[in-house]
């Protein structure tokens, strides 16, 4: 059986239980779940995944999504390993995933898609930490949660969420 009819797995099953990030936005009856949500493999079938994402922070939901490509998810630890050599000089190159790349502007173009107008999200690197904050049309920054412990993806997830009004 090809490697790539399961999205680089030899069996469907080799699935079942994997942490996984989502690669395009998914829907299901009770939303839409943007890319880079994280969550888990709960079922798989010889054409699709079954996926329970993780809960949100705010609402404490845990989507359920069914029918899921395996093309529309990656392995989490994949999209922070290590750059490939032929991948290390590329402009906007950010991490490597199982297909060599991931760029900076594929998540500044998702966070565009859900940014209110007028608002403001920056991402702030310094030497020793890199950070998120976001601000209003005025230039006034808005009240984030601890940003302790949290990868810059759950920092940016926090900030979509208080900018959209989601947060609690």
């Amino acid at each position: 059986m090809s490697k790539d009819k399961y999205n680089g797995m030899r069996r469907a099953r080799d699935w079942e239980g994997k942490r996984i990030v989502t690669l395009r936005d998914l829907t299901n009856g009770f939303g839409l779940y943007p890319a880079g949500s994280k969550g888990v493999v709960e079922c798989v079938s010889q054409g699709s995944l079954s996926l329970q994402l993780d809960a949100c922070e705010y609402c404490h939901a845990k989507p359920y999504i069914t029918r899921v490509s395996y093309f529309d998810v990656r392995l989490a630890e994949e999209l922070f390993s290590q750059p490939s050599p032929q991948a290390k000089n590329m402009r906007g190159f950010v991490a490597s995933t199982s297909e060599g790349k991931m760029f900076l502007s594929d998540v500044a173009n998702t966070v565009c898609k859900y940014i209110p107008e007028g608002c403001h999200v920056r991402l702030c690197m310094e030497n020793g930490s890199a950070y998120v904050e976001l601000f209003d049309q005025g230039g006034n920054p808005w009240k984030l949660p601890d940003p302790a412990d949290k990868t810059l993806e759950e920092q940016i997830n926090d900030a979509l969420c208080v900018a959209n009004g989601w947060s609690a």
